[in-house]
């Protein structure tokens, strides 16, 4: 197994991730401070206005969503990490001003930053980090997200749910502004100390010789090892075309068009199993589906589900590895199916303010961590190629939009059950798809699930190439071992699909 940096690749990872801090904390805060804004700032404000100022977020998400993968690819994985945290400085100054029009279009700019970072951010970690290590920092952004909802459901407890006449209270004005806080440390350390692209894409631009030198700060003297691997898959693979210039027709070739499909299956899973809905309405779940959700008790419920979120997103980047993507993503998800269906029986029964009610929806993120939650945009940035990537996440976006949009109006029209039956179908329904279409990607480099899934690779094949240099490493750390190879057995395939 190669050695490496350990404090500059995590270093690499926290950096990278604080976009997904600001992802969770601008996704949420509005379950603490849309009360507010509909009730002192902007009285009689309607229902549909109101839920804007949360949808907004994803239309901008989808407008990242969108560019990011092939600017990336044009431009580089950390310039368009720059340009993404610029774009969120000048949008949280516009959500300060007490006008609708100039907080909508602040939380739109917050919005195209985040889609920048839920395409870029998983492209710049799994491109700088050693194989070894893959699934465990995949899970980073995720732990970091979570970080941030919890930050934003406890900055909720400073904003009062009622004021005396003539009384007014700047707390949601520093709720909206803590979040400027990531994009400018992001900014002080891509300027000041990670001042070099990702190996891997500067390998696929013929910068080898930049390439090597951040190979480097990573392997140290092992670097012309990776080096080497990188090479050698540029040109089997023959990335200078393929993986930089794939179209929107080539992922629906026979080469892209299985592996895209589950990406998307996958982006869609992540939102229409409730997130959304969830965590943005998690004070109305918890008020039992009423209108009056003033009080502290939904503000501490919705505490509570984030930090059962982030207990169990930890967990899960401790398991992904040693049990691998696919087989701790189906039965899990199959858990999510289950528990919305236990609530939503239970709410129909008695009623959604039952307190079985509302720890079935506490349980709701545990499984939620240990399966898309944790592994979603993991898998589509070890398979995806960018603009497959960038498309994906689009699909994530827009269907976060609906859900922020009309949940309301859905829980109005059939009840808090009757939204929830919905979310389990649709989940029960896509873990089936899954398991029977998606391959385990355990061990395996991009191109190599590409051959699998276009069907010129089998899955239980020759070992991929990650495990054969893991398996040359060790060997050249233990020499003995080469005098008795007998005594080495090949390293296992995983075989499932």
């Amino acid at each position: 197994m190669t050695s490496y940096n350990h404090a500059y690749v995590w270093l690499v990872i926290i950096v990278a991730s604080l976009g997904c801090i600001q992802w969770g904390y601008t996704d949420t805060i509005p379950s603490s401070v849309i009360g507010y804004i509909g009730d002192f700032l902007f009285p009689g404000i309607s229902v549909s206005k109101l839920s804007l100022i949360a949808s907004i977020l994803p239309i901008g998400g989808a407008l990242g969503a969108l560019l990011g993968g092939r600017l990336a690819t044009k431009f580089g994985r950390r310039k368009i990490l720059l340009v993404t945290d610029f774009i969120t400085l000048v949008g949280v100054p516009l959500t300060l001003i007490s006008n609708y029009e100039s907080i909508v279009i602040g939380r739109l700019f917050e919005g195209i930053s985040i889609g920048f970072n839920s395409s870029v951010v998983p492209l710049y970690i799994l491109e700088s980090v050693p194989m070894q290590i893959k699934g465990r920092s995949g899970i980073i952004p995720t732990v970091l997200l979570i970080c941030g909802c919890v930050l934003a459901y406890t900055l909720g407890f400073l904003v009062p749910t009622s004021l005396s006449p003539g009384d007014t209270n700047n707390a949601w004005r520093i709720c909206l502004s803590v979040v400027a806080i990531f994009p400018i440390l992001r900014i002080f350390f891509l300027v000041l100390i990670l001042k070099l692209d990702t190996p891997q894409y500067l390998i696929l631009k013929n910068q080898d010789e930049k390439a090597l030198l951040h190979l480097q700060r990573i392997y140290g003297t092992d670097a012309h090892l990776e080096l080497t691997r990188l090479i050698k898959e540029r040109e089997l693979a023959n990335l200078r075309q393929s993986e930089g210039m794939v179209s929107v027709r080539d992922l629906f070739s026979q080469r892209f068009r299985k592996v895209f499909f589950i990406g998307c299956i996958l982006s869609l899973i992540y939102r229409w199993c409730g997130l959304n809905g969830i965590f943005i309405y998690s004070k109305y779940i918890f008020a039992g589906g009423k209108e009056d959700t003033s009080g502290t008790i939904p503000q501490a419920f919705s505490v509570a589900l984030g930090l059962i979120e982030l207990g169990f997103t930890v967990i899960a980047s401790l398991t992904v590895d040693r049990f691998g993507r696919k087989r701790q993503l189906i039965p899990t998800l199959y858990l999510l199916g289950l528990v919305m269906v236990l609530y939503s029986t239970i709410s129909l029964i008695d009623s959604p303010d039952n307190i079985v009610a509302k720890v079935m929806i506490l349980l709701w993120p545990a499984f939620y961590s240990l399966s898309t939650g944790g592994i979603t945009f993991l898998y589509m940035g070890e398979v995806l190629p960018d603009l497959g990537m960038g498309i994906a996440t689009l699909l994530n976006w827009i269907s976060a939009f609906i859900i922020s949009q009309f949940f309301m109006d859905w829980a109005r029209a059939i009840g808090l059950p009757g939204v929830f039956f919905l979310f389990a179908g649709i989940t029960i329904i896509t873990t089936v798809i899954l398991q029977k279409y998606m391959v385990e990607n355990k061990g395996k480099t991009k191109q190599e699930m590409w051959a699998i899934y276009n069907g010129t690779k089998k899955v239980n094949s020759a070992p991929s190439v990650a495990e054969k240099l893991e398996k040359a490493s060790e060997i050249n750390e233990n020499p003995e071992e080469q005098e008795n190879p007998g005594n080495h057995a090949d390293p296992p395939v995983n075989s499932e699909v």
